[in-house]
């Protein structure tokens, strides 16, 4: 039988067999799979404005649908430079968005100048919504005893997380 099926002489080829086949169940008047139609102008739109023109009337929460909806598109990039434009940073080394809780401060540098503590919005995907988070940035390694932090995915920062 293989050798059958592989003969060049054979009308039994697998590249011939399935190239116009539709399957056991087609219909036998040989329509094709998807009908031929024309979509009604009723249903054209053409009053609204392409959404490069309305994304900076969007919410944050929007933005980052977008941003996290779209990778590698150029929406993601649209959606991104309007959230740097409203002052969120993305952090590389976490893969977060976060911007300054302004309202409770500025971020403290040490007077070494080696540490900053402050207050911080991290946009939480799997809740898809913003914590209030305090970040301890420090540039050497650390260990943390307060009991609502953890330490992070690398050893020169030190997070704890409060809800908002």
């Amino acid at each position: 039988m293989v050798n059958y099926v592989n003969n060049t002489d054979s009308p039994f080829r697998p590249d011939s067999l399935c190239a116009d086949w539709a399957g056991p169940f087609a219909d036998p008047t040989g329509r094709p799979i998807i009908p031929e139609f024309t979509l009604p102008p009723t249903y054209t739109v053409t009053n609204v404005a392409p959404i490069h023109e309305k994304i900076e009337s969007f919410s944050d929460e929007t933005l980052f649908m977008i941003f996290y909806q779209n990778p590698r598109d150029e929406l993601q990039e649209l959606a991104a430079a309007q959230l740097y434009g409203r002052d969120w940073r993305w952090h590389k080394k976490l893969q977060q968005w976060l911007t300054k809780a302004k309202e409770y401060g500025e971020p403290v540098l040490s007077q070494n100048r080696q540490e900053e503590r402050g207050w911080y919005y991290f946009w939480n995907v799997n809740e898809w919504r913003r914590e209030r988070v305090s970040i301890l940035d420090v540039s050497c390694p650390m260990s943390t005893t307060d009991a609502c932090c953890r330490e992070s995915s690398y050893s020169a920062m030190s997070i704890c997380t409060i809800p908002v």
